[in-house]
């Protein structure tokens, strides 16, 4: 079977979900771009190792199986978000926050694989993204969570605009286009991830824990490095 990049039944997804508590599958929230150093050391204390890597994956009903599963986990976010209405807008202006939030929530989960992008500066939008290894099929990929995705669908009717659409590529080269600046492609720039903590961390190891730093000005322009790093380095994550 050849395997290609495809997006999920999201509309079919939204039907079927049901999230009566949405605080049990997230694990950090918050309404700003502000984080303490202590909160930062709690994310990745279970974290033994720091080179970027991908999640090793037995077939495709694994993929499908953590597809799911995602897409229930940033849909409970996307609720809190509604809830908390996030700058008095949300989702709109929203994405960096809820990416943040998102990230954050999967690696305490045990995504060690999991990361905040961001697409070029002129283009200004941030999401999230897994890179995976199935390890039946030899084939490597990435999966896209874009947990503010209807807000760039604003061409479409307000009940047809996704909602934390999820899309998965076979391929190295890829494109991430929307409504979003007449469709320019959001491939990612900067990045946020197990490693880029860390090393933030350690720049600010002198400053007290109750110290807020702000995630707003990540590593920019090494996304693409780390995620070919990721793609060489495929672990099996307790998940």
């Amino acid at each position: 079977m050849t395997l290609n990049s495809f997006s999920l039944n999201l509309p079919l997804y939204e039907k079927n979900l049901s999230i009566e508590n949405p605080t049990q599958l997230v694990k950090h929230f918050q309404t700003d771009n502000f984080i303490t150093i202590e909160k930062l050391e709690n994310i990745i204390s279970p974290i033994q190792n720091f080179s970027p890597c991908s999640m090793l994956l037995e077939n495709q009903n694994d993929l499908f199986y953590h597809l799911q599963k995602l897409h229930t986990i940033s849909s409970a976010h996307y609720k809190l978000g509604i809830t908390h209405n996030m700058k008095g807008k949300f989702p709109h202006s929203c994405c960096g926050i809820s990416s943040d939030n998102l990230n954050f929530s999967l690696l305490q989960l045990g995504y060690e694989n999991s990361m905040k992008v961001s697409s070029d500066k002129e283009f200004d939008h941030e999401y999230n993204l897994l890179p995976f290894t199935l390890k039946k099929e030899n084939k490597k990929g990435v999966i896209i969570i874009d947990p503010t995705s209807d807000q760039l669908w604003h061409k479409l009717h307000p009940k047809q605009r996704p909602k934390n659409m999820i899309t998965v590529h076979f391929s190295n080269i890829w494109e991430y286009k929307t409504n979003w600046h007449n469709g320019a492609n959001l491939s990612p720039d900067g990045i946020t991830n197990k490693r880029t903590i860390k090393d933030t961390l350690t720049w600010n190891k002198n400053k007290s824990k109750n110290t807020k730093i702000s995630f707003q000005n990540f590593h920019e322009g090494l996304a693409q490095i780390e995620i070919f790093k990721s793609l060489k380095n495929p672990i099996k994550l307790n998940i």
